[in-house]
């Protein structure tokens, strides 16, 4: 896939998690599984700044207990570390840039 084609199926995702965040009051947990299932993956930062998820680790062990989850470590903004949950282990970016436009490198 595409830097530019990943990168605006991204905000498309996103898009549509949040709209529906909008429309419909869910809990934390749900607010992350929501997450999971509709973006190809989401981020240790993505938990707290986009869906105000401030148990975030806790949440996603429970998605860990109802599915399989991959996570991993990466790189986020060049310098620190940060967690990427996926349900395919192939769309595990290697690091993350956010900018005024984000940015996923594969």
């Amino acid at each position: 896939m595409e830097f530019n084609e990943a990168s605006t199926r991204l905000t498309s995702q996103w898009d549509q998690v949040l709209q529906i965040c909008r429309d419909k009051p869910l809990g934390e947990i749900a607010r992350a599984r929501l997450a999971f299932n509709l973006v190809d993956y989401i981020t240790s930062e993505d938990l707290p700044f986009r869906l105000f998820i401030t148990r975030a680790p806790q949440a996603m062990a429970t998605i860990g207990e109802e599915t399989r989850v991959y996570k991993e470590h990466r790189v986020i903004n060049g310098k620190q570390s940060g967690m990427i949950y996926a349900k395919s282990e192939q769309m595990l970016p290697r690091e993350i840039h956010y900018t005024d436009e984000f940015v996923a490198t594969r």
